[in-house]
């Protein structure tokens, strides 16, 4: 595999006319326009084309406006300057992408020309020395994608096991589909170890798990995704080790436009509807979005997929849903330096699925129904205030909440035998202050620092029939700053030395407990010449423990050593394991760094190649300790969670400090002098991952004449991932191991684009699994899926003027996972963390902007 990669980058290099020759970067290329006088938005287009220069435009910003005449030999940059000047848009010029918005959000003054920030640095017009991912809208839109969640589960850096409405039945560790939820997991360290951000700010926790539902949030109000797979905690804090993800909306989008989407899987069930309303103006000073989004699907049973056809054929693969989410997005400039903004989230969803117990039944006759009720939302306001022409602070807030109710009946001969239902309800409030701004001259530029420090709040309330509830707060402070040092750049470059900048950054939380958590980060940004650039990264993350992890209730569960298959202690031999929660429990960390080479070169336009390494070294992982409990009596490497032969007073002590009690399971008195063992199930710091790896990106555009363009895209990431579940056992490979993150995923796409068609290829591959889990190893196939998608605009003119019409075909080969042996007769017959059994999909969407 390394040999693979290895091999394809140099192809790539060679392909894109890297060779031995330093050259100027691609936006400071010069290119000869002649372009007419036109509307604005179509002339930055030209430009991109032109230039190979990736530019963003805010929805609607340009809308209305007309561009001068552009004549002369200019570059991408000066050419996108020119063409804006005279107009209320601010640019945001990067290494990689040009962001274009109205000069209204920024406020006043010359640090408006600096408001953009990049996910990975708190510095305006600061450059991250992490690995920086940016989606834009026409990319999701053009790939045919229909949801965030969709979008999460095509991305090479993000593994689909945790929260994943496909997962199914029998897929072990922390995967689950209690409510039909998306989360991203980057590098596979889990959904809680990926902070996601709505408009750079934290939504409240999904379930029980700490993961955020990224599928709650309306696609068609979202202008671009910025995902850093890198450790980021000493700027975001907890959850940030495996990288974060920032949704940025829309701002400054004029007028009305409907959407109607209808996804229908050629297999069978699983049709999917989705409605959709966008609505915004814009006034002097100010704007507003509000979008609107209704989804439903029909559920996909085993009955309906030949993989599944040993289950009973009603067993729920997919679960049915009704979602309706909305979305506002609102700022107003209130005084000549201070703007105000407010984002507004709302979210519903139902969703239901079956799972018989027999192969032959439906779940009433022996089975499980499960139904799931979550409603989410989430407002949080800022003020922005400007000081002067260097410096802008911020006051922003967070209240969100997200209550998943959930319900289980269990069914005997069509009669409830038992019901498993509650809520877990999480609540999420916080209060920041920030400010950034320049402190003095360095030789390459202005250093600048940001800043600030709040209070978080984070509830979990979590109840269960016949169980004991529990609701538990954590209370965080928490304080930042970031420097960044600009040492040479482009007005004192010399030869071998374009571009040298450092930064450094630093936060210290503190919840519960004496002491703190302090996370730094160090980043490095070398240009040596013109056309690359060298970025590397070192620091420390954090993940605090989950509220369920810490304060769920604790048993001790008494059970007949005989039933779990110990032989050799005598009747009437019982052991007890005592589960649940552990208040003592410290925060996990991580040690992460970095390497990242970007291409960018002269010789191609429009090229860029870039190849980065990661490491994480990831300690006190949150587990529990002890994964079977044969072979575990008696070895010394357990001693600390097995207590052996208790004293009457041990077993009594032990019951005490549970708080939820002894819970007999044996079928007669409880006699504490039967008690053999006492094993400590209990959550612990005990675990340590590693996980290292590869991501290869490369693209391409090709500027044809009519205004046509060719692009390639190839996105790629090898991963290498082990466990030692307690010190003293031997590591455990997880990459490359069934229900787990698999070594290589990929992603190439080819798009041809005219002013009025749009046609898109994708190959989308997820690699091998070993399934080790009997005697005998078996390789599991990987899957390849092929994805394309058309989007036409139907008219310039007349009453289908702003009517467009998309086509799309979803794995259009109909690839669909390999069999797996299973455990237990309802077990899901296929890896259901990694392959999808969906099939092919065909979609259609109608689009109309009025």
């Amino acid at each position: 595999m390394k040999k693979r990669l290895l091999a394809t980058g140099c192809l790539l290099a060679m392909t894109i006319g890297l060779g031995g020759r330093a050259c100027a970067q691609t936006n400071a290329k010069t290119v000869a326009f002649a372009l007419e006088p036109q509307d604005l938005d179509r002339a930055l287009v030209e430009v991109g084309r032109a230039t190979g220069r990736e530019i963003i435009v805010a929805a609607d910003a340009a809308s209305g406006k007309r561009a001068p005449r552009l004549v002369g030999r200019l570059s991408a940059d000066d050419a996108i300057r020119r063409l804006i000047a005279g107009t209320d848009l601010i640019a945001e010029f990067r290494d990689d992408v040009v962001l274009i918005r109205a000069a209204a959000t920024a406020g006043a003054g010359a640090a408006a020309t600096s408001d953009v920030v990049v996910t990975g640095t708190r510095i305006r017009g600061g450059v991250s020395a992490s690995p920086l991912k940016v989606l834009s809208a026409r990319q999701i839109r053009d790939a045919g994608q229909s949801d965030l969640g969709e979008v999460a589960r095509s991305l090479p850096q993000n593994f689909n096991g945790g929260q994943n409405p496909e997962v199914g039945v029998g897929a072990p560790g922390d995967n689950q589909n209690l409510d039909a939820a998306s989360s991203l997991n980057l590098r596979g360290l889990g959904g809680d170890a990926t902070l996601t951000l709505l408009n750079g700010h934290r939504l409240a926790y999904d379930g029980a798990a700490q993961a955020i539902d990224i599928s709650t949030i309306p696609l068609a109000a979202v202008e671009r995704i910025e995902i850093v797979p890198d450790g980021a905690s000493a700027l975001y804090g907890s959850d940030a080790v495996g990288g974060v993800a920032n949704v940025i909306l829309k701002r400054d989008f004029r007028g009305f436009e409907t959407s109607a989407r209808i996804d229908v899987p050629t297999e069978g069930g699983g049709t999917e509807q989705q409605y959709n309303a966008t609505a915004g103006t814009v006034w002097r000073g100010g704007g507003v979005l509000a979008t609107y989004n209704f989804n439903q699907s029909d559920q996909i049973t085993a009955g309906q997929r030949n993989i599944t056809q040993r289950l009973a054929p009603t067993t729920t693969l997919l679960r049915e849903q009704h979602h309706h989410s909305a979305l506002v997005n609102f700022h107003q400039k209130v005084a000549h330096n201070v703007t105000f903004e407010l984002d507004g989230l709302y979210s519903h969803r139902r969703s239901f699925g079956t799972t018989p117990f027999t192969l032959d039944g439906d779940s009433r006759d022996f089975g499980v129904e499960s139904y799931s009720r979550t409603e989410s939302y989430s407002i949080a306001p800022r003020l922005i205030v400007d000081l002067g022409e260097a410096w802008q602070a911020t006051l922003q807030g967070v209240y969100a909440r997200t209550n998943v109710a959930y319900e289980s009946l269990y069914y005997s001969s069509g009669t409830v035998f038992l019901q498993f239902s509650g809520c877990a309800c999480n609540r999420l409030a916080t209060v920041e202050a920030s400010a950034e701004g320049a402190l003095f001259a360095l030789p390459g530029g202005e250093a600048r620092l940001a800043f600030g420090g709040g209070i978080r709040n984070a509830a979990y309330h979590y109840t269960r029939l016949g169980s004991a509830d529990f609701d538990r707060e954590r209370h965080t402070v928490f304080g930042y700053g970031e420097l960044s040092l600009p040492l040479v750049s482009a007005s004192n470059a010399t030869t071998g030395l374009r571009q040298l900048s450092l930064s450094v950054a630093g936060r210290y939380e503190k919840y519960g407990g004496p002491s703190g958590v302090l996370s730094p980060k160090l980043g490095i940004v070398y240009a040596p010449s013109d056309g690359i650039d060298v970025k590397a990264t070192w620091g420390r993350s954090f993940k605090a423990p989950t509220l369920n992890q810490q304060y769920s209730p604790s048993f001790f569960n008494l059970i007949n050593a005989s039933d779990l298959g110990f032989v050799t202690f005598p009747p009437p031999s019982t052991i007890a394991i005592v589960d649940g929660g552990s208040a003592t429990l410290r925060p996990e960390r991580a040690r992460t760094w970095s390497a990242t080479i970007d291409f960018h070169p002269v010789a191609a336009p429009g090229a860029r190649f870039s190849i980065g390494y990661f490491n994480v070294d990831f300690t006190d992982r949150v587990q529990l300790p002890i994964d079977s409990l044969f072979g575990s009596l008696g070895n010394p490497i357990y001693a600390a969670f097995i207590l052996a032969s208790p004293s009457v007073t041990q077993v009594n002590d032990a019951i005490a400090a549970t708080s939820a009690g002894l819970q007999n399971q044996t079928g007669r008195p409880f006699d504490p002098a039967e008690v053999v063992a006492i094993v400590d199930q209990r959550y612990r710091n005990v675990a340590r991952e590693k996980a290292s790896g590869v991501d290869v990106a490369a693209s391409y555009t090709h500027q044809m004449e009519g205004g046509r363009s060719i692009a390639v895209t190839i996105d790629a990431s090898h991963l290498t991932s082990s466990r030692v579940l307690i010190p003293g056992l031997s590591p455990v490979q997880l990459a490359g191991r069934i229900f787990y993150p698999p070594r290589f995923r990929g992603r190439g796409g080819l798009t041809w684009t005219s002013p009025r068609l749009t046609l898109a290829g994708y190959v989308n591959y997820v690699g091998e699994v070993d399934d080790r889990r009997a005697a005998t190893p078996r390789s599991v196939s990987g899957q390849t899926t092929v994805d394309v998608a058309l989007r036409a605009r139907l008219a310039e003119q007349g009453w289908l003027s702003g009517t467009e019409l998309a086509l799309s075909v979803r794995n259009a080969l109909n690839d669909l996972p390999s069999a797996i042996n299973t455990g237990f007769a309802y077990a899901t017959p296929y890896d259901s963390t990694n392959y999808s059994a969906v099939g092919r999909v065909i979609g259609v969407q109608l689009t109309r902007r009025f």
